[in-house]
């Protein structure tokens, strides 16, 4: 969180596939970086708001700057809240934020409203946008990587969570995988898989999305 930033001009695909990465960065001063496309792209651990970033020599286009990065939804929704109400963000830009999700739209269409393109991120449907204390908890006894994946996807659940069957389902809602879980760390072949965005439901909950890669 302490780099100078201040005569970096161009921070593309620095911390791409960085799959460990979750620095804090929300204090750097990237005002004078004109190209931040693919900074966290793929960065599957990385999960900060950075709604403060002044990004006012952006040209354009912020491309897959967060597709497939871990940012939560809350953290999402406080970056895109923090970019609207700076007066110094530049109008009619790009984002692609594939498999992040949302629920409040208010950042959003705030930047939309100023000619911003966003696309790839999912609007959760009301039900989903309810807070669920039960959903919550077993998310956090229940992890997935590498995300994105290619041919072996490792789960990790809490102990508390052995035997439970687990799901994985394409977006329209099929079921392409279901196996139970029975060991601290268990993998999944998924190479057969299509490339694509899949769910991943633990007992009667979705916990996690993950990314089928070649």
């Amino acid at each position: 969180g302490t780099w100078d930033m201040t005569s970096v001009t161009s921070a593309e695909a620095m911390f791409e596939l960085a799959t460990s990465f979750n620095g804090d960065v929300s204090r750097w001063d990237v005002s004078n970086v004109t190209n931040l496309i693919e900074i966290f792209r793929g960065a599957s651990s990385f999960n900060q708001n950075i709604g403060a970033w002044e990004m006012s020599s952006v040209q354009d286009s912020l491309g897959k700057m967060l597709e497939f990065s871990g940012l939560s939804m809350d953290n999402y929704e406080r970056t895109l809240e923090g970019w609207a109400n700076n007066s110094l963000t530049p109008d009619n830009v790009i984002l692609e934020s594939g498999l992040l999700t949302y629920c409040d739209e208010t950042g959003r269409n705030s930047l939309i409203s100023k000619g911003w393109k966003i696309s790839g991120d999912i609007k959760l449907d009301e039900a989903e946008c309810q807070p669920s204390s039960t959903t919550e908890s077993v998310q956090n006894s229940f992890s997935i990587y590498p995300n994105p994946a290619s041919d072996l996807l490792h789960v990790e659940p809490n102990f508390l969570l052995f035997n439970s069957e687990v799901r994985i389902l394409d977006l329209s809602g099929k079921l392409v995988q279901k196996f139970i879980v029975n060991s601290r760390n268990s993998s999944l072949n998924i190479s057969e898989l299509s490339v694509g965005i899949y769910l991943v439901w633990v007992n009667d909950y979705e916990v996690h999305k993950f990314v089928k890669v070649e």
